[in-house]
Formats: structure tokens, sequence, C-alpha cells
């Protein structure tokens, strides 16, 4: 569903044009090639190089605008922004190359390390294992072990699937 709202166009590009790190987030969610539902803070400070009391400020404003809900860490959770519309069509929209935010679930191809996870036990979260004996990470969740492992930001994990 595509949905024009000419102040929350207007304010995201105002936000663009007069915020770097909003800039730098806008123009990465633009340029991506999955969507995401939701966006951790850890990344946006990779993407945006900028440090984590200036995610959380973005995060808030985002919020107050109502293109996502910021939800706070607590009890072993990241901060994260929950996306109300499609993450690539926040950023297009904000540097001007669409007038239209995609608003609803997002459909199709979705980031591991952005989207939504089913939810977990707290066992499950701490563990990674599963009742049946699996043991299950994200990709997202594996780079943050190896990087807090060998104390390295997450942005130098870098892992590769051959098949």
């Amino acid at each position: 569903m595509r949905e024009k709202d000419g102040n929350l166009v207007s304010e995201l590009r105002a936000l663009s044009r007069d915020d770097d790190v909003a800039r730098q987030l806008f123009e990465w969610a633009a340029n991506r090639e999955r969507d995401g539902a939701k966006t951790l803070i850890y990344k946006v400070c990779a993407v945006c190089r900028c440090q984590k009391r200036d995610a959380e400020k973005l995060f808030k404003v985002l919020h107050q605008l109502g293109v996502g809900k910021h939800i706070a860490g607590r009890r072993g959770e990241k901060s994260r922004i929950v996306w109300n519309y499609s993450l690539k069509s926040i950023g297009r929209v904000a540097l001007g190359r669409d007038s239209y935010l995609e608003k609803g679930r997002i459909k199709g191809r979705v980031s591991n390390s952005d989207d939504v996870d089913a939810p977990r036990s707290a066992t499950e979260r701490a563990t990674g294992s599963r009742p049946n004996g699996e043991f299950v990470l994200s990709l997202g969740e594996a780079k943050e072990g190896i990087a807090r492992k060998f104390d390295i930001p997450v942005s130098a994990i870098e892992i590769t699937i051959k098949i």
C-alpha cells in the first residue's frame, strides 16, 4: 500500500537535509537490496559512523515522526526501531527519490540481520539452542558474538557462506 503524507514527506526531507546521521541512514536504507522490518542501534552506529547517543536521538526523532517505534534496550535486548513503513521507501522519500511511503507489513525479501525474528524464549535467546537440540543464531547474532569475543567492531566482521 502506497501512502503520501505531505507533512511526513516534508519532515523526512528536512531531517535528511539538516542531520548528517539521518542522511547517512537514509542513504543506506534507500540503497539496500533487501528491506528490513527493524534496525538495531549498533547497525545505525556502524552505518552512520556515529556514537550510540546520536543514533538514540535519531531513533527518538523518527519515533516522534511516526515512521517507526523506538524500543529502548532492556534485559539484554538491544535498542532498536521497528519500522511502520518500508525502510527502503523511508530512505527514498527522505532523499527526494520518491514521494510515497510503502506502508504495511514487509513483503518479499527481508534482511535477516534487521528482520523481526519469531518470538524465542529467554533460554533460546541466551544460548542459541532450541528444545529439539537445534542450535540457531541469526547472522547478526553470530557477528555480535564474534565481535564481543575478539573485542572488535561488528562492522569488521564479514561472514562468507560457501556452497
